[in-house]
């Protein structure tokens, strides 16, 4: 791979490459193969990667690191394999003149996916969750007392009351009536 470069260093790492003799399919995952500069004893880190395919005739890609966390490292003349066509293909990066330092610090609180503080309220569901049932029960309530006082009212109507022992003097009732004779 050659004519390699950083093309972006914030939230994610991104190195430009031109691929000569092969074709690499678009979203190829690939593995990177590093060593901090100040780590000569250590084995080499692995970093996950992903080929994005810039052009259509294959020629140049995007790689996208996968950090998980910071990096201080020299990348020119690093190496990788990358599986294409279940064939393990091995590649060394090549870089521009003085652009292969990356000096990346990872910060775990802007990578991370964005999450809700919980609030000390209600939530909208639980307040309708409760509003329902009481409006419910109110409306019960009502049907039963409109159909208790139309079934009572009716009945009320339909007697009827005696007129015979009645008299015509208001407020004098027919044993009154009687006793004065």
């Amino acid at each position: 791979m050659t004519d390699c470069y950083i093309a972006a260093l914030d939230k994610n790492v991104i190195l430009n490459v031109n691929i000569k003799d092969v074709n690499i399919p678009n979203n190829t995952q690939s593995i990177l193969y590093v060593k901090e500069d100040n780590s000569i004893n250590e084995n080499p880190q692995e970093i996950p990667l992903t080929f994005i395919k810039k052009e259509s005739n294959g020629k140049n890609y995007d790689m996208k690191l996968d950090l998980k966390k910071s990096l201080d490292a020299d990348l020119n003349e690093k190496s990788g394999i990358v599986n294409i066509n279940n064939e393990k293909k091995t590649y060394i990066l090549s870089f521009r003149t003085n652009s292969s330092n990356l000096d990346y610090e990872y910060m775990p609180s802007t990578n991370k996916p964005y999450k809700k503080e919980s609030s000390s309220g209600l939530s909208g569901g639980s307040i309708v969750a409760i509003i329902l049932p009481c409006i419910a029960a109110l409306l019960a309530v009502l049907g039963l007392a409109f159909f208790l006082s139309k079934s009572s009212g009716g009945a009320a109507a339909a007697s009827t009351i005696p007129m015979e022992n009645m008299s015509n003097t208001i407020g004098v009732n027919s044993s009154t009536n009687v006793v004065s004779k």
